[in-house]
């Protein structure tokens, strides 16, 4: 079975079985963007009053990929739009991955979602922070 999804010149033909099979996953990624915003915001306020700097936050995911040569305080382009990125794709999908792991419990409301979306995210702040970041070289918490 097909459906017609634009009309006029910009007329697409696609299967309604996949376009409904897609939709949860794209709101599960932008669930999962706008989650990372959130904590990204909120780690690089925190890194800022307790001194580690503004940008230390983007940084340390720069350098967990490529190097501890990425660590620091200050503004650099490349570490800084780095780490934002692996934030922003990292984020995406593991929104998608909790999605997955939801899908069987259809009788969980909004709310219990929610609940269950930040309990995921604690945990995987608490095992990037204190097992992965110091593992490759990106660790925040060593004195500033």
């Amino acid at each position: 079975m097909s459906q017609q999804v634009l009309h006029g010149p910009h007329t697409a033909t696609v299967a309604t079985g996949h376009v409904t099979a897609i939709r949860p996953l794209v709101i599960a990624a932008v669930a999962g963007m706008l989650a990372g915003m959130l904590m990204a915001m909120f780690s690089m306020v925190v890194a800022e009053l307790d001194g580690y700097g503004f940008w230390a936050p983007p940084r340390a995911i720069t350098a967990v990929f490529f190097g501890a040569d990425h660590l620091g305080s200050s503004f650099e382009a490349d570490a800084v739009f780095g780490g934002i990125a692996i934030h922003m794709a990292l984020s995406m999908m593991f929104g998608v991955g909790l999605a997955i792991m939801l899908a069987p419990m259809k009788r969980v409301n909004a709310i219990g979602q929610i609940m269950v979306g930040m309990g995921f995210g604690a945990m995987l702040w608490a095992v990037n922070s204190y097992i992965v970041a110091p593992i490759f070289g990106g660790n925040l918490f060593d004195e500033a």
